[in-house]
């Protein structure tokens, strides 16, 4: 392969980025300092190349990087499948054994229970004696809960996911990948983090006794006996009840979809950064610098729309 340098990349003329920008600054030096020896200086002087150790490491890394994101992925769809499967009205979220009339009458049990456990069994013991579960949400508050905070989880994960990815492609020593594409999920945990720091104590307890939304009724399988589920399930084990989501079922989705998502991840890294040369290799597109060094928020999250120079400070050699 070639370097930046547009010569063949060896194991013996590889360095690391430090190193080798090291190199190239000395010899510019040198030519800086004896231009009348240039040519001397160019078949003597070697600063090397700059190059990726193990491509296939680094897909590796790639690979479990993405797999170490991939709960996020599934908490943001299960996060949507909920808004969209829970009843668009106004319910109460919390009840009372007793009383389930209406909120007005909720909020006054609720005090009464407050009252009654404040001298009582403690401050928030009143929990205990209702029941908290996910219920219906009026349309106006799914929207908000939607673009304030299902869609900044889902760009967070795309964005976290291709700087990751462009970050371990763009790491040269193996070592340095290996610890990488671990510790940049820590990126994603950073949501989780304020929530258990910042959430007041009283919340939280009440989040850990919200029960789990079901999705379907599983009051006619609670009922059966365990001859009738023998049974049913013996009738449903022919082939005639073989059906294409059987096929699906039996495949490992989670790795399936972390591998198509590594691959799309690695493929955008090389379309956006990449182009063919004279002899059909992959080659640095042109870098072009900032017009200006101060960036607005926008431009850091969307690294395309910020506005650069006409003319690229560096171009591949060879490149088209």
């Amino acid at each position: 392969s070639i370097g930046p340098m547009g010569t063949e990349v060896t194991p013996a003329r590889t360095y690391s980025w430090n190193q080798w920008a090291t190199r190239v600054f000395v010899k510019d030096s040198l030519k800086a300092l004896f231009p009348h020896r240039t040519d001397d200086i160019d078949s003597t002087v070697d600063p090397g190349e700059y190059a990726l150790e193990s491509h296939k490491a680094r897909y590796v890394c790639c690979f479990v990087f993405i797999l170490a994101t991939m709960g996020e992925a599934f908490l943001i769809l299960n996060m949507a499948k909920l808004l969209w499967t829970v009843p668009t009205k106004a319910e109460s979220w919390i009840t009372s054994p007793n009383q389930s009339t209406g909120l007005a009458s909720l909020e006054q049990t609720i005090e009464d229970l407050q009252d009654e456990d404040s001298d009582t069994e403690g401050e928030n013991a009143w929990l205990d004696k209702v029941r908290i579960a996910v219920a219906g949400i009026p349309l106006s508050w799914k929207i908000v809960y939607l673009l304030l905070i299902w869609l900044p989880k889902l760009i967070l994960w795309v964005l976290c996911c291709r700087i990751g990815v462009t970050f371990l492609m763009e790491t040269a020593g193996i070592e340095d990948v290996i610890v990488n594409a671990v510790a940049m999920t820590f990126i994603l945990n950073i949501d989780e983090m304020l929530c258990n720091t910042l959430m007041h104590e009283s919340t939280k307890q009440m989040l850990s006794k919200c029960e789990e939304y079901v999705l379907f009724d599983v009051t006619a399988e609670a009922n059966m006996t365990e001859q009738d589920i023998m049974k049913e399930f013996s009738e449903k084990q022919t082939w005639k009840h073989f059906r294409l989501k059987d096929v699906l079922d039996l495949l490992p989705m989670k790795l399936i979809s972390a591998l198509g998502l590594t691959t799309i991840f690695v493929l955008n890294y090389y379309y956006v950064r990449c182009d063919f040369n004279e002899d059909g290799q992959v080659v640095s597109k042109p870098m072009y610098l900032p017009t200006s060094p101060h960036l607005t928020l926008w431009q850091v999250l969307f690294p395309m729309t910020m506005p650069k120079e006409e003319e690229p400070f560096w171009t591949a050699p060879g490149s088209n």
